[in-house]
């Protein structure tokens, strides 16, 4: 092949040595390698084509969702910079692989966290109320710690260079307290049934079950933010205007939805 550079399982752990930011998920990482081995098969070369092919191979041949397409094309995109092929990556349209998702409206939102109380399930009402009145990630969530809750606020680091304060609403904050006081919770928020730190999937699943339960699709737990409040929470950008428009949001859910409102 003209221009064809190795991979191997060689160049494949060597990348990976390569990678210095700690808040990377290096098996994850590892999985997208395996998949593009996978497909490259015996071969072991990689070229200018190949990035599209191996995007091709994993929509049309697995059917994987938008959202593990998109993630393993960013890895994909990574590899050939770091073995000095960075004209060979992937442009990717973030629509091209949202196609198909959908958002719920705040009807919606109000019937999920009736159907979490009705069945109980303290957690997973949480997690929406976090995710969808505070614009948390989901991933922020499950990192989230007793000192968050005594703070007031996360610090996000995952995603950008400069540590970023995002707060919590006040209401979450009293029902946050009522949660840690009920389970006498030391550490991480949000634990499995072993006492060890929860699983995104664990929680996606408890949700999606929710959802099908009153006929709502929320297969993805990222598109359960129904407005962003999250640009009107981090650090001091917060526009007075704006908080006190979410603040009056957010004291009407807490009367109409609040864990105790039942």
């Amino acid at each position: 092949m003209d221009n064809a550079v190795k991979f191997d399982k060689d160049v494949s752990r060597a990348f990976l040595n390569s990678i210095s930011d700690d808040s990377v998920n290096i098996k994850r990482y590892q999985r997208a390698l395996d998949c593009l081995l996978e497909m490259i098969g015996d071969a072991c070369q990689i070229q200018e084509d190949t990035g599209l092919e191996f995007r091709n191979w994993m929509i049309n041949k697995h059917d994987w969702k938008p959202q593990t397409v998109l993630f393993r094309m960013n890895v994909y995109n990574l590899l050939v910079s770091y073995l000095d092929h960075p004209e060979w990556a992937v442009k990717l349209d973030q629509m091209e692989y949202s196609k198909g998702k959908k958002e719920i409206n705040r009807e919606e939102y109000g019937i999920l966290l009736q159907q979490a109380k009705k069945e109980n399930n303290h957690m997973a009402y949480l997690f929406l109320r976090l995710m969808c009145s505070a614009g948390l990630r989901s991933q922020e969530i499950l990192d989230m710690t007793v000192d968050d809750v005594r703070r007031g606020y996360i610090v996000r680091t995952r995603w950008s260079k400069v540590p970023t304060k995002i707060y919590i609403p006040s209401c979450l904050i009293r029902e946050l307290h009522l949660w840690i006081a009920e389970r006498g919770l030391t550490d991480y928020l949000f634990l499995s049934t072993k006492g060890t730190p929860i699983l995104g999937q664990s929680l996606n699943d408890k949700i999606s079950r929710i959802g099908k339960s009153v006929h709502i699709e929320c297969s993805g737990l990222s598109i359960l933010r129904y407005y962003d409040r999250r640009r009107a929470s981090i650090q001091n950008m917060l526009i007075p205007e704006l908080e006190s428009r979410y603040d009056e949001e957010l004291a009407k859910e807490q009367m109409a939805y609040g864990w105790e409102a039942r």
